[in-house]
Formats: structure tokens, sequence, C-alpha cells
């Protein structure tokens, strides 16, 4: 049985877009998206899984903590894309004031950043918590050094690691190594996003990265391992690939546009 490909998709980190690409490199009924609220729940939900549905598993994603792999009792390529922390939490301060069906929308309506981000609503360094699949029951500002460790030291073991803000290249970074042939996507408002976090006054920033300084040091350290990933492939053959890549998405990106057109006329 070949190794299980197994995507973690910490929330706000680019992982809708990153859905787009996996549906065309993954065969039809390959792929398994789960959300559980718990690891106790992913269990109940892996016990579930018929055994022939199992059996034809590629990939398995969804907002899903590391170690999915042993209750699937199969190896497992993980990847995953992290975001920078003061624009994830800009994102997602974003995201919960627009959606009516979130659980938060009504308590943030009336909100600044600054007070969403002292209220605990957003539980502090969100991706050291998904990658050290630290339990629910760790609140606001109880996040320790020795979590980011374990955070880092899975990240290390990662066939892939990805950084939003150099999505291009790190689409790349997964084609060499997991082997995908389709890395065609439609742009979201990613450069808005880093417009309105400029925007942000200084201390609230500020504020944002201590409270989430166990991420930014994790953030550095995907910064350094991606940076080895460029260096094993080699710099300057990625900066080529990246080169055409922009040219042939904006060609697709069109093109996904004006048949959404023609559907509309």
């Amino acid at each position: 049985m070949p190794p299980l490909d197994i995507f973690l998709h910490i929330p706000k980190a680019g992982g809708i877009t990153m859905y787009q690409i996996l549906e065309h490199n993954y065969p039809p009924g390959s792929i398994w998206k789960v959300y559980p609220a718990s690891w106790e729940d992913l269990q109940q939900e892996v016990g579930a899984l018929p055994e022939e549905r199992r059996a034809r598993l590629r990939l398995v994603t969804g907002h899903i903590p590391y170690g999915v792999h042993t209750l699937l009792e199969r190896p497992g390529r993980y990847f995953t894309i992290l975001r920078e922390p003061g624009q994830r939490t800009l994102s997602y301060f974003h995201y919960v004031r627009s959606h009516a069906d979130n659980p938060q929308y009504a308590e943030t309506q009336h909100m600044s950043l600054e007070e969403y981000v002292e209220s605990g609503l957003l539980l502090d360094n969100g991706q050291v918590r998904w990658l050290a699949n630290v339990p629910p029951s760790i609140g606001f500002q109880e996040t320790t050094s020795a979590m980011l460790e374990t955070a880092k030291q899975n990240l290390k073991t990662l066939a892939a690691v990805g950084l939003l803000e150099r999505y291009d290249e790190s689409l790349l970074v997964m084609k060499h190594v997991l082997g995908w042939r389709w890395l065609w996507y439609r742009k979201r408002n990613v450069n808005r996003q880093r417009e309105l976090y400029q925007r942000v006054p200084d201390k609230v920033r500020q504020r944002i990265l201590e409270i989430h300084a166990l991420d930014v040091e994790l953030y550095r350290y995907a910064q350094t391992l991606f940076e080895q990933q460029i260096a094993r492939i080699g710099q300057e053959a990625v900066q080529r690939e990246r080169a055409i890549f922009i040219r042939l998405n904006r060609l697709y990106a069109l093109a996904s546009r004006l048949r959404r057109l023609a559907r509309v006329a």
C-alpha cells in the first residue's frame, strides 16, 4: 500500500485555495476530508471509516492534527502551509465578523481588532497548537516553549513545508516532493490582506506578535526549512519554474473567469 499523503490544513493559512489544487492531483474517491472537534472525535471518525474506503485513500485533509497516520496505520507524507502570525490573526478577525454562521459572529460585531486579540476568542499560537497536537483544554496564553519544540520537531518531519507568503514557490516545492502535475489556481485576496495588515496601528501589531510569540518563532523556523527545500531543488531552477508558472497561471485565471462569464450570459 503506498504512503498516504496528509495535508494539515491550518485555519486561515491558504487551505481553501489548496483544495482547488488537491482535487486535480488525486483520483476521485481517494480524498478524505475530515474536520474533527478533537483527537477523540478523529479516532471515532477513523473507526467508522469502512475498510474498502480506507484502502482507496490517497490523501487525507482537513482541520486534522499531526499524527493521524497512526490511527490509519499507514505511513504518511505530511505537508502543510504556514502563515505569518500577524496576518493570520487579522484574517481570522475578518472571517469571524463576516460569517453569520460562525459561533463568534455576534460577539465580535462591535469589537475592534485590539479587543479581539485580547479577548482570547482566538487562542494564542494557533499554528503551534495545530502542529504539536495541543488539546483544546489548554486555554488562552497557556501554550509553552515545550509545545513549540514539539511543533518544530513535527514540522521537521514533514515531506514539504509551504509558506502562504511564498505560495507559488511552495506549490513548486510540493510538485517536486509529492509528484504533483496540476498547480493552477485562481488568486484570492492575499495582497489585499497584506495591505490591510500594514494599516493596523503599530501598538496593535506589536501586541499581536507578543501574544503569538511562539507562532512567530515557529514561523521563522518554517522559513528556514523552506529555504532548505528550495536549496535542495536548486534556487535557480525554482525561480525559472516560478517565472513560467506565474505567466501560465495568469492565463488559467483568465480562462476560468471567461468560463464563469459564459455560464452567466
